[in-house]
């Protein structure tokens, strides 16, 4: 979870978080902060002279310039749009859903309040699905989702592309709806998206979704600036300097320590959301270098998930009977018979600390199908 502004020519204080992937779970480990880089200007030397005779140049070999790697879903800023369900079969009763996914960044505020408010009476849930960001946008977000009354669930969406011939999509989509599916197997809220999480009236978070967090890190920007002035001296008057040109030179970020005033802060935004102290525990004793997965009797007791329905599972209850129930009870798991392996599990233990991605830590794995105790209604 990050502390962050945008990044300015004065000294300011940012925040970064190392996100600490999930065993099975291809996660990056990543700084949100900007890197330090230095730019320095290439001087020309005076060639040397010499008496031996040249020899002769050695053929170059061209090499094929290496493909530049993709960055990670969770590392693109966070973009929040209204969704229909695609489903094959869900007409006419097709689930809308406000998705969210990617990182939490300064803005992300802006994007929630442009969607949200094309909504007018309608309160569609929001499905998340984020690896955390910055703190203080988290917090804002959870408290404007709260005062205008949105479920949340932790639910990936996968969008789908219109046909060539599909021209209720095309139409549906120039009225800024797209369309997709929801998928709740893996999707995560970590970090700083638990705070988002908290912010829902009801807080939706099935089997194979989970929720992560740890401490939070702050970091120090500071950036080296060339300024140019202009300074005129008016007759019998005093100079006035008129800013013409700056250049950052260089950027370097560095570690500090978080205070304790921004836990506070937290523990009472917790307190304001009706989520348990026990939460605030939770994330002071994780360090930012490793992650805690929230276990299903913590999801309970600290109160960060109602119930344990997630968004897909929403969706075709929707489908079936026209209505959206945040409350209903989920589907009874059917059992593998008798010489069927079970799934494997596709997480690490919940509760358990992870370091690095490919990291398992000991213990026993995770049966998805151990029964779970059900959250209060």
């Amino acid at each position: 979870m990050v502390l962050r502004q945008a990044p300015t020519i004065h000294f300011e204080r940012t925040a970064a978080a190392l996100w600490a992937g999930l065993a099975s779970v291809a996660m990056l480990t990543a700084a949100t902060g900007a890197t330090a880089r230095d730019i320095e200007e290439a001087r020309p030397r005076p060639a040397q002279r010499s008496t031996a005779a040249k020899a002769p140049a050695k053929p170059t070999e061209s090499k094929p310039a290496e493909a530049k790697k993709a960055p990670s879903p969770d590392d693109l800023p966070m973009q929040v749009q209204l969704v229909r369900d695609s489903t094959t079969g869900c007409e006419p009763n097709c689930l809308e859903w406000v998705s969210a996914q990617g990182r939490i960044v300064s803005d992300t505020r802006a994007r929630f309040i442009t969607v949200l408010g094309k909504l007018g009476n309608k309160r569609p849930p929001i499905f998340i699905d984020s690896a955390g960001g910055n703190v203080d946008a988290a917090l804002a977000i959870a408290k404007l989702i709260r005062t205008k009354g949105f479920d949340v669930a932790v639910t990936k969406t996968t969008l789908t592309p219109c046909g060539e011939a599909d021209a209720a999509c095309r139409k549906l989509k120039a009225t800024g709806t797209a369309q997709g599916r929801p998928v709740a197997r893996l999707a995560k809220c970590a970090s700083s998206c638990a705070f988002i999480l908290a912010g829902g009236i009801n807080r939706l978070v099935g089997l194979s979704s989970f929720v992560a967090v740890h401490q939070v890190a702050t970091y120090t920007t500071m950036a080296k600036v060339r300024r140019v002035y202009r300074i005129t001296r008016p007759l019998f008057s005093t100079p006035e300097k008129t800013l013409v040109s700056q250049q950052v030179l260089s950027t370097k970020t560095v570690r500090g320590e978080t205070s304790s005033s921004t836990y506070d802060k937290i523990d009472k935004f917790f307190a304001d959301m009706g989520i348990d102290s026990s939460m605030s525990k939770l994330i002071a004793d994780t360090p930012n270098e490793k992650i805690h997965v929230l276990t299903r009797p913590e999801l309970v007791t600290t109160r960060i998930m109602t119930t344990r329905l997630n968004g897909e599972q929403a969706a075709a209850m929707f489908t079936k009977t026209g209505v959206y129930d945040a409350k209903a009870e989920p589907p009874p798991v059917v059992v593998p018979s008798v010489g069927v392996p079970a799934a494997k599990p596709p997480i690490a233990p919940p509760g358990a600390s992870v370091f690095m991605p490919g990291f398992t830590p000991p213990g026993p794995k995770l049966n998805p199908l151990t029964p779970t105790t059900p959250a209060p209604q």
